[in-house]
């Protein structure tokens, strides 16, 4: 049998808010999680009436009654207030535990904990499911790639009797082969969750790197490109590869969208607010509320043609360089993909 030490321990070490409280509106104790949420002293809590916990008072009043009279209360949602005045979500529970004296147990579990804690194992969920894929795709990719690489040896050979027009064409397909390599290399890799090399590098010339290497689709779907980078360079710890990846991505994600013979993609960088922003914009189809918000989740596509990773690869990419990113969008007008580079990062002796 437990001894009485034993439940004080565990009532100590609970990662709850746990709070021993009776029906005349007395808080009788407070373990160190209670203390250290809510951000009172020991004195200071103990002086406090229930409802003073509460953000709104009547809710604290109406709860105690309500306990008090059912004995028990299961899962209720209430805002209770820190020592700043701050209101904290929480899941209420309490079970009277002392019948003759009225002193009931209450427990609180901080809402946005949960949230949290919900969101990572969803991401984990992502994550598991996305690595499975890659054991089904990877092997056929790199046999299309491998076919795509023999065709353009084979037309390099026989260039005196291919017209001059259709070798922009096969600069093409082999600069693609080429990216299609880069991309068997990263999914190869996605097992290791993205183990990054960071050095501090220019983010101008990253930029212009991922222009140049989507320049010739620019051209061949008559694409005008506007681009307007800050002309103060400015360096950030980077894996180049996989950062270049995730801009060519968010890149080809807007030509993807241009459904129209006049196409338009801005690309910029500026400063503010101690942040280098980069916006890359399209004039594209654009999307819905629900659209957006799902985007970024594994599989999900708006596009016939697409697999749903792009956009999830650059995702896992930013979140892992600790930058910034949000997505305007609005049917039949475009979208504009906003990147925010903290300096407070950036090593100042760079």
């Amino acid at each position: 049998m437990l001894k009485p030490e034993s439940y004080r321990d565990a009532f100590q070490k609970s990662h709850q808010i746990l709070l021993l409280l009776d029906c005349e509106y007395r808080i009788l104790d407070a373990n160190k999680t209670a203390l250290r949420q809510l951000g009172y002293s020991a004195e200071v809590l103990f002086s406090m009436n229930v409802p003073d916990l509460f953000y709104h008072i009547a809710q604290g009043e109406n709860f105690t009654k309500e306990i008090c009279k059912k004995d028990n209360v299961i899962n209720w949602e209430y805002l209770l207030k820190n020592k700043e005045g701050q209101a904290i979500p929480v899941l209420l529970n309490g079970d009277k535990i002392h019948e003759k004296e009225d002193i009931y147990l209450l427990s609180a579990q901080n809402i946005g904990e949960i949230r949290k804690e919900t969101t990572a194992a969803i991401r984990k969920n992502e994550l598991t499911a996305a690595k499975s894929l890659n054991h089904l795709i990877v092997h056929e990719i790199k046999n299309l790639s491998y076919g795509m690489g023999l065709a353009v040896a084979e037309l390099r050979e026989s260039m005196d009797k291919i017209p001059k027009y259709l070798s922009g064409s096969i600069d093409f397909i082999e600069e693609n082969n080429k990216r299609l390599g880069q991309t068997i290399k990263s999914l190869l890799e996605f097992d290791k969750s993205f183990d990054f090399n960071f050095r501090s590098l220019n983010i101008n010339e990253l930029i212009k790197d991922a222009i140049e290497n989507n320049r010739n689709k620019f051209k061949l779907m008559g694409i005008q490109l506007n681009v307007n980078l800050n002309e103060n360079d400015f360096f950030y710890p980077i894996d180049r590869d996989k950062l270049l990846m995730a801009l060519n991505n968010i890149i080809n994600n807007a030509i993807e969208s241009i459904q129209n013979t006049e196409g338009v993609i801005s690309i910029s960088s500026r400063l503010a607010n101690q942040k280098s922003i980069v916006r890359i914009a399209d004039n594209g189809i654009g999307m819905s509320d629900e659209e957006r918000t799902n985007l970024f989740k594994p599989f999900y596509t708006t596009k016939p043609k697409g697999n749903g990773m792009g956009l999830y690869t650059a995702r896992e990419i930013l979140m892992g360089h600790q930058i910034g990113f949000h997505l305007d969008s609005e049917k039949e007008t475009g979208s504009t993909f906003s990147l925010y580079f903290d300096r407070k990062n950036v090593d100042p002796t760079t």
